[in-house]
């Protein structure tokens, strides 16, 4: 069995096919473009986990204004961003440099439950697929049961850009629970959050 075909079973015994497939994206480098290809025979791209996430489908570049609703966040510094995949609470994994680094290209994911911009130096998209998510080790990514609740209570699926948006973040005493989150399209939510928590982020940067 070949390596790319145990990257891709790993993440089909976890997750399944997707609940709603999509046009799979492109990737610029062509290495990375190639490999991709092959892959998606066995992953496929779209929505998974009960629409919980969307991943490494055609039109994520769409939601490019929260990056810069979020730019606060954004460090270190890197040539290029994309974004390759979300959640139902507007977390959103990035892609850094793709065309400098190919395979090994970081993985990183802006959470805005905890305000975050989180990293890790073994995270990159050559392993996204066999570890950090059939193995649920990208931290707070996987985190259903507002959801959950959501799905039971509502009796319908968050639309394609619509997210449930959390009021106050938990670290700023919230909790997750459904009446502190809020069905809002993902663009609104980051642009109307990214001031305040920007302002918030510049004033401890400051010491104030």
């Amino acid at each position: 069995m070949s390596d790319t075909q145990n990257v891709n079973d790993n993440f089909v015994t976890a997750f399944g096919p997707p609940d709603e497939p999509a046009v799979p994206l492109r990737f610029t480098e062509q290495f990375l473009e190639e490999n991709w290809q092959r892959r998606h025979q066995r992953t496929g791209a779209g929505w998974f986990l009960g629409r919980f996430f969307f991943l490494l489908g055609e039109g994520l570049n769409h939601f490019t204004p929260c990056l810069e609703a979020w730019s606060f966040l954004l460090s270190p510094p890197a040539a290029e961003r994309r974004i390759i995949g979300y959640n139902a609470y507007g977390a959103l994994l990035i892609l850094e440099n793709e065309t400098e680094e190919g395979l090994v290209a970081p993985v990183r994911l802006l959470e805005p439950t905890n305000v975050i911009y989180w990293g890790d130096s073994e995270c990159v998209y050559g392993t996204l697929l066999n570890r950090w998510l059939p193995r649920r080790h990208m931290p707070h990514f996987f985190e259903t049961s507002v959801y959950e609740q959501w799905l039971k209570t509502s009796g319908r699926f968050l639309g394609d850009d619509e997210i449930l948006g959390i009021h106050a973040a938990l670290p700023l005493g919230g909790e997750m629970k459904l009446e502190n989150f809020t069905p809002i399209n993902i663009i609104d939510y980051y642009r109307a959050t990214g001031p305040a928590y920007a302002k918030a982020h510049h004033q401890r940067e400051r010491g104030e």
